[in-house]
């Protein structure tokens, strides 16, 4: 018997831990074999719903905190719908320079001057400055200062 239970974490381990098979076609080949007792399926069995619960509690904590993001969203959106939103911003986000019309406001409270908007984001819905490939290695208003200067300084632009 000692000699049972001493085999038996090493042998089911790697259909333990690699689930390389379902736990009902272990328990099928474990049957067919009499080297393995009643308690060493036991085990196994034990192991298997241990980490089967830890993996539902993951996962129910993970379902709270995503149905808690999207009362919070939904009460955004209400508060979007039916509110009232003041932009405060002062300063431009792309070239950090003071605001001048025309703008672009968006609901995160990023605002841009509009040729820095134009130049800075990738498309006219999603705001430069939160979206994933807003980062850019030159800021736009460098970019459009070239541009001026060039066209000021060429005698045919």
């Amino acid at each position: 018997m000692a000699n049972s239970a001493n085999r038996t974490p090493t042998a089911l381990h790697p259909a333990a831990t690699e689930k390389l098979l379902s736990p009902i076609l272990v328990i099928d080949c474990l049957a067919s074999t009499q080297s393995y007792t009643l308690g060493d399926v036991r085990k196994y069995l034990m192991n298997v719903l241990k980490s089967e619960e830890e993996v539902i509690k993951r996962e129910q904590e993970l379902a709270t905190k995503y149905r808690n993001e999207t009362e919070k969203m939904k009460a955004q959106i209400q508060v979007i719908q039916n509110e009232p939103i003041t932009f405060q911003s002062s300063r431009c986000a792309a070239c950090n320079r003071p605001l001048e019309l025309p703008t672009v406001h968006f609901f995160c409270q990023h605002s841009f001057h509009q040729h820095c908007f134009q130049s800075y984001s990738e498309t006219e819905r999603e705001c430069p400055a939160c979206s994933q490939g807003g980062a850019r290695t030159e800021p736009p208003h460098r970019t459009a200062d070239t541009l001026h200067s060039r066209l000021h300084s060429d005698h045919d632009p």
